[in-house]
């Protein structure tokens, strides 16, 4: 899920000291030709930190990952964690008060990362512009809060490489800038870019395979240990955290396991309290398992009842999760069918979502205990 305050190490005060996440923005892009020219090389700035034993964060936007196909692949594939940056690299905050789509362009950047059979990925938003709306936005869109972590931010405020590139400094001057301000601060989770996502000709002067190339030896002389954003366990834990959801109905309440006996579902609950809590446990590419607040699946035989029974996630115990019109998603069983609401206010799974509107239900986010 989304959280309103983004991550950083400042904001995390587990953070290990002497620990920085070296993280780039705006990839994945390669300007060809030889290394020690100015220009994007992100595939060998990765495999420079993988052959110096150092695992970094590559958020990339989805423009361009669709420009250079198979980068981000090979950068992943050296050990690397690579999230999303957006699509267009669109100021958040403004583009959402803009009336802008920010759900698509979170959710169609992670459908073109690696390894999205696994969930979450991590976010990144264009200039750290971040509010409580934006966040409450892609939350509200039950995919994206169940698929997508973050924001995540940044700590260095001293130093900069993108307007040091614009600039022509050198990329000593610039590694000496990030230094200091590491070692002021003695651990974090730092912003550079192995290219540019809004200036064209900005990108033919980056110097961010040579900035590396600098720092890295500095920094492991001075003794930090250099790692994936991911690495960092209380953010982990946070982004392992299933999301808990309520449903609510065509008939306006909520799935509730709590009525009747032998696990029976009802959709009667009157307001998302602690007995329609359901736990969502991601089984990649939108299928889901739906954990009760008893902690047992949600399980259906056929297309009969579905009930709170299971203690072990199988295909009865999978659901396929579809966002269908109006803010509402639908669940499509193992047989094909849907989660439908019955005249007795009982969770089956026979219905059709184009002839019945009992099968669309309106998702409501628990809040995060942080």
């Amino acid at each position: 899920m989304l959280f309103e305050t983004p991550f950083a190490a400042s904001s995390v005060p587990s953070f290990p000291a002497k620990t920085v996440c070296l993280t780039f923005d705006d990839g994945p892009s390669d300007v060809g030709g030889p290394l020690t020219a100015p220009g994007p090389h992100s595939l060998e700035l990765a495999q420079y930190l993988a052959s110096q034993g150092v695992q970094a964060t590559f958020f990339n936007l989805g423009r361009n990952l669709q420009l250079f196909p198979g980068l981000a692949e090979a950068i992943s594939a050296l050990g690397h964690q690579v999230g999303a940056h957006t699509y267009d690299h669109l100021p958040l905050d403004d583009y959402l008060k803009a009336n802008g789509d920010v759900v698509r362009q979170v959710a169609l950047t992670g459908t073109l990362l690696p390894n999205r059979i696994d969930a979450p990925f991590y976010l990144r938003a264009p200039y750290g512009q971040w509010s409580p709306a934006v966040a409450q936005a892609m939350n509200a869109d039950l995919l994206t809060a169940l698929n997508c972590f973050g924001p995540i931010h940044w700590d260095n405020s001293n130093s900069s490489d993108w307007d040091n590139w614009q600039n022509g400094v050198d990329p000593h001057k610039v590694a000496q800038l990030y230094l200091d301000d590491i070692n002021a601060m003695g651990k974090g989770i730092i912003l550079m870019h192995d290219t540019s996502g809004d200036k064209l000709q900005l990108r033919r002067k980056n110097m961010g395979l040579a900035l590396a190339r600098i720092l890295i030896p500095q920094l492991k002389s001075a003794g930090y240990s250099l790692v994936r954003v991911d690495a960092i366990a209380a953010i982990a834990a946070q982004a392992a955290n299933s999301p808990c959801v309520g449903l609510r109905g065509a008939n306006q309440l909520y799935v509730s396991p709590q009525g009747g006996g032998g696990g029976q579902i009802l959709v009667s609950g009157a307001a998302p309290s602690s007995w329609e809590q359901l736990t969502a446990i991601s089984l990649g590419c939108n299928r889901y398992a739906w954990r009760a607040p008893g902690g047992q699946y949600f399980s259906v035989q056929g297309s009969g009842p579905v009930t709170a029974t299971a203690t072990i996630i199988g295909d009865w115990e999978t659901f396929e999760v579809a966002p269908w019109k109006a803010g509402t998603v639908v669940f499509r069983s193992f047989t094909g069918d849907f989660w439908t609401i019955a005249a007795d206010k009982t969770l089956i799974a026979n219905g059709w979502p184009s002839t019945d509107a009992n099968c669309a239900f309106s998702p409501f986010l628990y809040p995060a205990v942080t």
